[in-house]
């Protein structure tokens, strides 16, 4: 995995069981979008989100571009 991006929201996001991450792939040569939905389940602070290059196999995959979302710890 080698980190792209790093982007520090401007604002902290309070999550709460119940809330969803949505995510929405465009493919802009076909005129299609799609969307996938995960139950986020848990309490937690995102402040910062990080995307990632798939670069050696991981979790079944041999290429892909991925996100974290999560607590950087860095709030004063």
């Amino acid at each position: 995995m080698r980190e792209r991006q790093r982007h520090k929201l401007p604002h902290p996001v309070h999550i709460e069981p119940g809330d969803i991450l949505v995510c929405r792939v465009q493919d802009r040569k076909r005129g299609k979008e799609y969307q996938y939905q995960e139950n986020i389940g848990r309490k937690m602070i995102i402040d910062t989100v990080i995307t990632f290059d798939v670069d050696k196999p991981m979790l079944g995959l041999v290429d892909g571009i991925g996100a974290i979302f999560g607590d950087s710890g860095e709030r004063k």
